[in-house]
């Protein structure tokens, strides 16, 4: 059964070996450049501290000092006065300067968004070319008949097929997902956006929960079907409607939101929200703080004083990896489902 299994897939095997040449061809000569440039820029050394940091100061927009000869000093003045506005700390500032390199090598590399919407249909690819044929053909040409005459049991015919079929698929998946992470990782990195749907549905543990749900899905609708482009078409409107649905609908609801507010910095540079951290902001609103005045302020007791701040409503970065778990485990308990379906069909329908 094992040598049947290899003889009829072995195509698909070889062209799928020759993909994964052809992929990492692709991920080597165009990742090289970005991890060489990535590393000049120091972004290895300062972007898991920079990253902790909620609020930086915005150098793009600070402008400390004036170049240019210093002001003349009035008669009998020896020195100038002090300034009284706070120093920036070398920590802020080198937050600062890290999240400044960061946004200028994000926006160098953006352009790989463009490559990863590509590869967002190719578990889909798995489910049309893979899953649906698997027993959708065998039907359609009557094969599956000869088979179950040569002592093969119907259960057995298809849990061997599913199953050698199902690690090809993943030893594969494995071998792309890891040429796709060391690829995109330092685009990610500098983007501040892993919960995107994009950079979230390309790289992680949650690309194999897609691509066993297409194959799955596959294999299901080619055993009720009985038929190859019907099946195909199924696979297609199906995985496209159940990830639509999971992104939108289900997604944010996997862990509870966190409320933060956003902190100032002990500084009279022009500060902003430091979105390399990589929260996942649910909701954004401006609260205003009454300040109480001193006593015996008159004019500050009459007018009052307000300061605003932003309140942010997000699911902080460290629950990424809990989401992919979440996520995979969604899609992995849809593809047992089909795939036990599909075998109960096998049994019980197919004549």
């Amino acid at each position: 059964m094992t040598w049947l299994v290899w003889r009829q897939h072995r195509k698909q095997l070889l062209f799928a070996a020759a993909s994964l040449v052809v992929f990492g061809a692709f991920f080597v000569g165009t990742g090289r450049p970005i991890h060489e440039r990535f590393d000049r820029a120091g972004l290895p050394g300062c972007l898991p501290e920079a990253m902790e940091a909620p609020v930086v100061v915005d150098l793009a927009a600070s402008v400390p000092a004036t170049p240019g000869p210093a002001p003349a000093l009035p008669e009998g003045v020896d020195k100038p006065p002090e300034s009284t506005t706070p120093a920036l700390d070398d920590a802020a500032l080198a937050n600062a300067r890290c999240v400044q390199d960061a946004r200028a090598f994000f926006d160098d590399y953006q352009n790989v968004i463009f490559v990863g919407l590509l590869l967002l249909i190719l578990p889909m690819l798995v489910g049309m070319f893979w899953g649906a044929p698997l027993i959708a053909r065998e039907i359609e040409h009557g094969t599956h008949r000869l088979v179950w005459t040569q002592g093969i049991s119907r259960l057995r015919w298809a849990t061997t097929k599913v199953g050698l079929v199902s690690v090809a698929v993943l030893v594969i998946t494995a071998i792309y997902a890891g040429m796709l992470t060391w690829w995109i990782t330092p685009v990610i990195q500098t983007s501040g956006q892993r919960f995107s749907y994009v950079f979230f549905d390309i790289h992680g543990i949650v690309v194999f929960g897609y691509v066993v749900f297409a194959l799955a899905l596959g294999v299901f609708a080619g055993a009720v079907t009985g038929r190859l482009l019907p099946a195909m078409a199924t696979t297609v409107v199906g995985f496209i409607g159940v990830r639509v649905a999971v992104m939108l609908a289900a997604r944010d609801h996997y862990l509870p939101t966190e409320t933060r507010r956003l902190p100032e910095l002990d500084t009279a540079y022009s500060q902003m929200r430091n979105d390399l951290n990589g929260d996942w902001i649910v909701a954004s609103r401006t609260a205003i703080d009454r300040v109480e005045c001193p006593a015996g302020a008159g004019d500050c007791a009459r007018q009052g004083l307000e300061r605003s701040y932003e309140l942010l409503t997000i699911h902080p970065a460290r629950h990424f990896w809990t989401f992919q778990a979440i996520e995979t485990a969604i899609f992995a308990v849809l593809a047992i489902g089909l795939l036990i379906g599909a075998i109960y069909w096998t049994r019980r329908r197919i004549t």
